[in-house]
């Protein structure tokens, strides 16, 4: 097991754990049927807690995307690497995109009706800053979050301004380095652009159909789809989630068995599958240096 697998900054959230292990499965550096190392070495390579780790494996396990065998380890699920990130990144985002599609948008509304010259003078400073970053392909994800806290400081509602404060943590993992891309950063610019133009212009239904249109760009760049076409997060983009855990022969919970899905349901051929890897090293680490030696922390 390499010596870091990247620090998550704050309070770690177990979404935390789950966008960095998708972004493992993304890169090759976890691979379909690899056993995972135990709960308390995964802790102290991550660098969070215990519980937090426990809490990531468990919403994992659940969705049948791991699977443990006693006495055996965790095991990565089998299947394709690109759906099994995409299916971890969902089960990790949903409820993070779901409130925002709630919130973002009213926020943007009241900051068009109350922002004064300072918020706005504020919020194209950090426009600047955000677009200059994009330019030198530097990682945007924190100018992008003070963006929306000064939306939120906008609204001259100090209640939404302590709120704001609290989902700035709650809505840290889908901003999180691993999940940034240049494509994502340019759209980003893009629509921050149009807000920062309808707030300064006082339109707040503009305000909020520019930021409601934002946030579903987003969802459907890191989830594959819309979450607002479906009723739950088990059902975003599932044909792919589901077509990643058919070949191990386990169904990926649905909203209605999501508390009964256990071991009892992997097949035989599931169990065969993993008794042939139950000798596997904990993780693959090709080369000396490590896989994850190189991986920024965030």
């Amino acid at each position: 097991m390499p010596d870091a697998l990247g620090k998550v900054k704050r309070r770690a959230l177990h979404e935390d754990v789950m966008v960095r292990l998708a972004a493992y499965l993304r890169e090759g550096k976890l691979k379909p049927g690899d056993r995972l190392p135990p709960e308390r070495e995964l802790a102290g390579r991550m660098r969070v807690s215990r519980a937090t780790i426990r809490e990531a494996l468990r919403v994992m396990q659940l969705q049948s995307l791991i699977v443990s065998r006693h006495g055996a380890g965790t095991f990565i699920a089998e299947g394709k690497a690109a759906s099994l990130a995409q299916a971890v990144t969902q089960f990790a985002l949903h409820d993070i995109f779901e409130a925002r599609r709630l919130l973002d948008p009213s926020m943007a509304a009241l900051a068009a009706r109350r922002a004064t010259p300072k918020d706005i003078a504020k919020l194209k400073s950090i426009l600047k800053e955000q677009e200059e970053n994009m330019q030198r392909g530097e990682d945007g994800g924190a100018s992008d979050m003070r963006f929306h806290s000064a939306i939120a400081e906008a609204t001259h509602n100090r209640a939404i301004i302590r709120l704001a404060q609290v989902l700035t943590e709650i809505f840290s993992p889908s901003r999180d380095a691993v999940l940034q891309s240049g494509e994502r950063a340019k759209n980003s610019v893009l629509f921050h652009k149009r807000i920062l133009k309808s707030i300064e212009a006082h339109s707040p239904e503009e305000a909020r159909r520019a930021m409601a249109e934002h946030v579903k760009s987003v969802d459907r760049e890191l989830m594959g789809k819309d979450i607002s076409e479906f009723g739950g997060p088990t059902s975003l983009r599932m044909k792919d989630a589901v077509a990643a855990v058919a070949e191990r022969g386990v169904h990926a919970a649905s909203p209605s068995n999501r508390s009964g899905a256990s071991n009892s349901n992997q097949s035989r051929s599931s169990v065969r599958t993993l008794k042939r890897r139950e000798r596997r090293a904990p993780l693959r680490v090709p080369g000396a240096a490590g896989a994850f030696n190189n991986h920024p922390t965030t």
